[in-house]
């Protein structure tokens, strides 16, 4: 009997510190996704290596963007639909890159490498005119510090070989899927957005329509003025002419290679053409 309780004791003590041995850092689970960034591999869901809080999640998310050109600050899995699937109650944050910023332009060409299928997504920016460094009081405050509204079409991409098992956590480590996103012209702050009209289309046939109140089913400016304190929450520093974006408008769309004009109404259109790699261009001495 004693020798039984032993071998028991030993086995527990053997499963607790195997457990341990699991646990990372944050910077540990950072230099996970950079390496797997940096050899173009998938990411690892880092909820199934150790167990993590929402607040480290974002440190991991801190050390992963580390020195990168910022460009912004984005909003993620703003449907209540996404938010009750992955157990969060409210939109996670994301930080937009420089390198993945594309300016809408008559011709603009996407080459995506061997991808043959991306969410695509019509989201209203909004472009920053002073530093913010501490949390705003009112929306009013707020829209005080911006400069100009913008249309965007973000493409994010979800790096994870089995989707299906990501968390809200592998989510926010990661840096909510951030990557290209086209920047259209810049239009008056000032005008009404909860009632704006979009519609995208590829090859001109509509596939995707929606409104501006459809960013956290409110006003856009109201969602904007809720990502700049959680920005500022997280211990970031909103630069000047950095854009704030707040989720798709009318869901998602995925989509493959091809024709695509997002309509923005009052805010002007942002077309562009996703190059198919299969279709090479013929050479001319052929």
């Amino acid at each position: 009997m004693k020798i039984a309780f032993q071998a028991i004791l030993v086995s527990c003590l053997f499963l607790a510190f195997s457990s341990l041995a699991e646990i990372k850092t944050p910077r540990e689970l950072a230099e996970m996704l950079i390496q797997a960034e940096r050899q173009n591999q998938d990411f690892p869901l880092l909820s199934k290596i150790t167990a993590l809080r929402e607040e480290e999640a974002y440190q991991v998310q801190k050390i992963f963007v580390g020195q990168k050109d910022i460009a912004g600050f984005k909003l993620g899995l703003t449907s209540k639909l996404a938010q009750t699937v992955l157990g969060i109650s409210t939109p996670v944050v994301g930080v937009l890159l420089n390198s993945g910023k594309k300016t809408a332009e008559e011709n603009l060409i996407l080459a995506l490498g061997q991808q043959k299928e991306r969410a695509i997504e019509m989201e209203i920016g909004f472009v920053v005119g002073v530093p913010i460094h501490t949390a705003l009081a009112t929306q009013e405050e707020w829209m005080s510090k911006v400069k100009a509204i913008v249309p965007i079409i973000e493409l994010p991409s979800l790096r994870f070989k089995e989707v299906m098992k990501i968390t809200a956590i592998d989510m926010i480590a990661s840096n909510v899927g951030s990557d290209l996103f086209i920047v259209g012209r810049q239009g008056d702050k000032n005008q009404a957005l909860k009632t704006l009209k979009v519609e995208l289309k590829k090859e001109g046939k509509a596939v995707l329509t929606g409104r501006g109140e459809d960013a956290m089913k409110s006003d856009p400016k109201l969602a904007a003025f809720w990502l700049a304190n959680a920005v500022i929450g997280r211990g970031w520093v909103i630069s000047e002419n950095q854009i704030l974006i707040t989720g798709a408008l009318g869901g998602i769309y995925r989509g493959g290679p091809g024709h695509y004009e997002a309509d923005f109404s009052e805010l002007g259109k942002i077309s562009f053409f996703w190059a198919d790699p299969a279709n090479k261009p013929r050479d001319r001495n052929s």
